[in-house]
């Protein structure tokens, strides 16, 4: 019988394996705009957070791109990547709170101050947090195929057709905690006796 945190932890697995993924063709796109031909672009962002990644790639497009709809949706992409990129953040570093009285499964994410944020209907908010990650995952690949795509030579030497320009999908919903922050219970550590 499949549990509720066993989804938990199968929903969890699938998003990390798709964000690290999502994150390796994000770079390739800055990679893009710095020098295709030398890679210097993976010097430079192989010891760079992805915070840092998403406002290089903003200044890199602001200062090299000419054409508006490329820029419309890259510019789309960093949103969506910020907030799945925080998404991913409370599924990886929150605690799963199996409660078998209730039935009910929460994730719990500590607060900087102490305490946790409470995420309640955990299975349901992390699908949907996980499927947003796997649609951010596609724009991240369609677009690196896109800015990558004059770079690419068929096997006489020749370039290949260009590619429509893919289309932006939703912006993603960010996890939200169930209760307003002043009005959220300070859990002890699930850890602790």
């Amino acid at each position: 019988m499949t549990t509720a945190l066993d989804e938990v932890i199968t929903i969890i697995g699938k998003a990390t394996l798709l964000w690290n993924r999502a994150e390796y063709h994000f770079e390739r796109i800055i990679w893009s705009y710095t020098d295709a031909a030398d890679r210097i672009g993976e010097l430079i962002t192989s010891s760079m957070g992805n915070v840092s990644k998403g406002k290089l790639l903003l200044r890199l497009v602001e200062k090299i791109e000419t054409d508006e709809k490329i820029v419309d949706r890259l510019q789309h992409l960093v949103r969506c990547y910020d907030i799945c990129r925080e998404n991913r953040n409370i599924m990886i570093h929150g605690i799963i709170h199996d409660d078998p009285a209730s039935s009910e499964t929460m994730l719990l994410k500590g607060k900087t101050f102490g305490g946790f944020s409470v995420y309640e209907d955990a299975v349901s908010q992390l699908r949907e947090a996980a499927e947003q990650i796997a649609s951010i995952y596609d724009f991240c690949l369609a677009m690196d195929n896109y800015v990558w795509r004059p770079y690419q030579l068929n096997r006489f030497g020749e370039a290949l057709p260009p590619l429509p320009l893919p289309e932006k999908p939703p912006l993603p919903r960010k996890l939200d905690p169930s209760q307003p922050e002043e009005a959220q219970p300070i859990f002890p550590h699930p850890l602790e006796p």
